[in-house]
């Protein structure tokens, strides 16, 4: 089988960088003596995979795949000003306790047919969870939990349909513009927010 290969347009789509795995992480510690649940640490992960298949290079498909995973909770002093020490006593246990639980993923799929672009879809989906949980003497006074999320689906497919007329100049310029436009997009995006203002942006004419 002849070998498959990105051409220039689809490394304009994918985010050029070579796949990897990568993780920063801290040594976890419990510094409450009354509440040794209470674990302060940090966790990230982040990593990319892409695969190439077909047949041969006018009928080929390509799926870059990215995704990180963020962990982390600690201990706040209700006094900014006043370092933390907690201890046995009560009058120590005046505190916050914050953790973070976020998820990010993106998913760029594309697909030739007889040498023309036949599908280009990105899928994003990203959820941020806080849970701040808020001690005054030793006596918990509230929890409170904060999830965000949000997912898109976007097929690009007709938008470039026009790339089967890219043979003058400007043409082939404006079609280069959205493929880069969607490479932009389909970098990893851990806001929610943002994904969701990101599904209602168009591509340029």
């Amino acid at each position: 089988m002849p070998a498959v290969s990105a051409d220039a347009d689809d490394r304009q789509m994918l985010s050029g960088l070579a796949d990897f795995t990568a993780s920063i992480s801290q040594a976890t510690d419990s510094p409450n003596p009354l509440r040794r649940n209470e674990i302060d640490g940090f966790d990230y992960q982040v990593s990319q995979q892409t695969s190439i298949t077909g047949q041969n290079q006018a009928n080929r498909g390509i799926v870059q795949q990215q995704h990180s995973s963020l962990k982390a909770s600690w201990h706040e002093s209700l006094q900014p000003d006043l370092p933390l020490k907690l201890g046995t006593d009560k009058n120590s246990q005046n505190y916050t306790y914050h953790q973070i639980d976020d998820q990010a993923s993106s998913k760029l799929e594309i697909g030739y047919q007889l040498g023309y672009l036949s599908k280009a879809t990105l899928s994003q989906s990203a959820s941020q969870n806080t849970r701040v949980t808020k001690y005054v003497l030793g006596e918990q006074v509230s929890d409170v939990s904060t999830p965000l999320q949000s997912a898109i689906v976007r097929d690009f497919a007709e938008q470039l349909r026009d790339g089967k007329d890219n043979r003058t100049a400007d043409g082939r310029y404006r079609w280069q513009q959205k493929l880069a436009q969607i490479g932009a997009m389909g970098l990893l995006q851990q806001d929610p927010s943002a994904i969701s203002a990101q599904g209602k942006q168009a591509l340029l004419y």
